[in-house]
């Protein structure tokens, strides 16, 4: 990571913004699935979506879930029956 940050600060900022910039192989690295932490699963992108809801942060930075065609928010992810609520509205 180092090699590559270094390599980073010599580029012009055109090509970074272009998405242009050739990086050198990654390294091997094995992961065994015992590795894998048990709460993996638990992360939750913002913006991410769950059914009809999505998720998104408040201004105090909590995460919450929003029904994209109801527009009502809840603070626990929907499960069940209440993943594709508002569904049938559209």
């Amino acid at each position: 990571m180092k090699h590559e940050l270094k390599n980073l600060e010599k580029v012009d900022a055109k090509y970074i913004m272009e998405g242009t910039i050739p990086w050198s192989t990654f390294p091997k690295i094995h992961v065994k699935a015992t590795n894998i932490p048990k709460d993996y699963d638990d992360v939750v992108l913002i913006g991410q979506r769950f059914g009809n809801w999505r998720s998104a942060l408040d201004n105090r930075g909590k995460l919450y879930y929003w029904n994209l065609t109801t527009r009502y928010s809840v603070w626990d992810r929907p499960t069940g029956d209440k993943l594709y609520e508002g569904e049938e509205q559209k």
